[in-house]
């Protein structure tokens, strides 16, 4: 990509900055009080096993949630129509995909968690086990790709060179996989101002993203409540 493309945070609706990549956020009193498992842990498959695991996949508190945040990625995508085909990178036990599948859209789920893909018998989803890292999936395969909570665990724990560099692989995967005019919405939770940044820059200057895309935060207050989502158009 040529020349430096403008990614925009959008907070509620209201426009905080558009100078750059991605500037200061604004002072905010989002303050996050306990620290989330990725933090903890150096990978989703040393958190996800045993009790947890099984607590997860059985949570019908997070199923509810994870419907919501679809819902969500689905307005920001633009309510595809149902007969296209979304990718959902990430899919955990399938909450986000079965959702998709019930509502009459055509969806492939990825997994990097075999465990996690065995809870839900489902046998129409087909769920792929394979690391979002390398997706294995032909170019201009899909219509949408959303991913939900997933990009925390991507870039969890890297330095910055390295985590430069597999947001630039996933990046370049992205938009190999998307279709001419395709959208992606990757949800994630809070990471600090200068990882986004990063992801920003690193998302304007590879793949063929248009000026359209774009950060959106909802809540940005709320310690609860907040969920950023990282808006990709394909030109």
């Amino acid at each position: 990509m040529v020349g430096k493309k403008r990614f925009v945070i959008i907070a509620n609706g209201f426009l905080i900055n558009v100078e750059g990549y991605l500037l200061e956020m604004g002072k905010s009193t989002y303050n996050r009080k306990k620290l989330p498992p990725e933090d903890m842990y150096k990978t989703p498959e040393e958190y996800y096993q045993g009790e947890v695991l099984e607590d997860y996949t059985r949570s019908k508190s997070l199923m509810r949630i994870q419907e919501r945040i679809t819902k969500r990625a689905l307005r920001i995508l633009g309510d595809p129509a149902p007969n296209c085909l979304i990718l959902d990178m990430g899919m955990g036990c399938g909450f986000s995909t079965s959702y998709l599948f019930l509502n009459n859209y055509n969806v492939v789920g990825i997994d990097l968690i075999y465990e996690m893909l065995t809870k839900y018998k489902i046998p129409e989803l087909n769920p792929v086990n394979g690391n979002i890292k390398k997706l294995p999936f032909r170019s201009k395969s899909f219509d949408y790709i959303i991913s939900i909570s997933a990009l925390q665990w991507i870039i969890n724990k890297l330095k910055r060179v390295e985590r430069a560099r597999v947001l630039k692989d996933v990046a370049i995967r992205i938009d190999l996989l998307l279709k001419r005019k395709g959208k992606a919405v990757f949800q994630f939770y809070s990471v600090s101002s200068n990882v986004m940044r990063e992801i920003g820059a690193v998302f304007a200057d590879n793949g063929h993203f248009g000026e359209e895309s774009t950060f959106i935060i909802d809540n940005p207050n709320s310690s609860t409540k907040r969920k950023t989502f990282l808006y990709l158009k394909k030109e």
